[in-house]
């Protein structure tokens, strides 16, 4: 019954959670029979996606005390993670980091245009979003993955002219001055932002 959608509405899991109903949320995640991860038919995402989402800092804490919870779901469009939506504005910092503590939070995810939460951060000029990336997930981080089109990270900064992302890129040994834009023309990060007018 939990699991069951209504059209309109979605998962009761979901609608809770889209809107803050921790004690219904506490209720509804006792039941055993209940799938943390289930979407409705006219969902794009799951309870943690809409979540973070809505930026309900306390609902995303009580899902990811669960086990069963997936961390590294993708929502319908765009091929988004919870961690993607939390990296899209600093004002989601204290979410992205929550994220970040889970061990099997894939920080290399790529969406459907092959663009990982560092690309998003650097995309919204979200420079905790940067910072929180390279300081808590360092371990498994890999800053040089490449988008769709060849941006890595730096060269996204660059190309778009984020001076404080392409600063604190620079700043970590592990970031390739010399990787990615191969199907741009072969142009180097500081080609880039010299080429639309960023110094």
């Amino acid at each position: 019954m939990l699991s069951q959608t209504n059209p309109a509405r979605g998962t009761a899991l979901i609608a809770a959670c889209r809107k803050g109903q921790v004690e219904v949320l506490k209720l509804l995640l006792n039941r055993r029979c209940l799938d943390v991860n289930l979407r409705g038919p006219h969902e794009t995402g799951t309870a943690l996606l809409e979540a973070v989402r809505r930026r309900q800092f306390d609902v995303v804490k009580l899902l990811l005390s669960r086990e069963d919870v997936d961390v590294n779901q993708s929502s319908r469009e765009y091929g988004w993670t919870s961690l993607m939506f939390a990296c899209h504005s600093a004002r989601d910092s204290n979410i992205a980091a929550l994220l970040l503590a889970c061990p099997s939070v894939d920080v290399n995810r790529q969406d459907d245009g092959g663009w990982t939460a560092l690309h998003v951060a650097v995309g919204q000029s979200n420079v905790e979003g940067v910072r929180l990336l390279l300081l808590l997930a360092s371990q498994n981080l890999d800053p040089n993955v490449e988008s769709m089109v060849g941006f890595t990270a730096l060269n996204y900064a660059a190309w778009a002219g984020r001076k404080s992302a392409v600063e604190m890129l620079l700043a970590d040994s592990r970031v390739d001055v010399n990787c990615g834009v191969r199907l741009l023309s072969g142009q180097t990060a500081l080609m880039l932002a010299a080429s639309n007018g960023h110094r």
